[in-house]
């Protein structure tokens, strides 16, 4: 028996590829409680596992389907594993990589801040260049 069937995992991990590239498409984005941390975790169309998204992959989508992870819902990516520096050594890491832009949802709008123009302590004073100390 392997030790990952003995202890299998909710998220995926790099072995889990077996050294390909997979497509998926994002059904959705949590925030999960993983130890004593908050992670992103990207879920998918028909797949069982979600994955855990660092910063680096984030900020990659983020470029493409920008920083509100609900619209990532719908875009299709590929997952990969690559060997990536970690506390002084090489270690296999996952990876993505956008596909075809998908349509973002449309964020409802935010009227723009009424703010009235600062007054001036000389509102109403008449001043010609020749008041300019310079």
């Amino acid at each position: 028996m392997l030790v990952t069937e003995a202890f299998p995992s909710k998220y995926l991990k790099s072995a889990d590829l077996q050294g390909r590239t997979i497509r998926a498409k994002i059904s959705n984005v949590l925030t999960e409680t993983i130890g004593n941390d908050q992670k992103l975790i990207l879920y998918f169309v028909g797949k069982e596992k979600g994955m855990v998204c660092n910063r680096t992959n984030g900020m990659t989508l983020a470029e493409v389907w920008g920083p509100e992870t609900d619209n990532w819902a719908g875009a299709d990516i590929e997952i990969f594993s690559m060997k990536v520096p970690f506390q002084g050594k090489l270690t296999d890491s996952l990876r993505v990589r956008p596909l075809a832009a998908a349509p973002m949802k449309p964020r409802p709008a935010s009227p723009p801040a009424q703010t009235p123009p600062p007054q001036s302590e000389y509102a109403g004073v008449d001043m010609d260049d020749s008041d300019i100390p310079f």
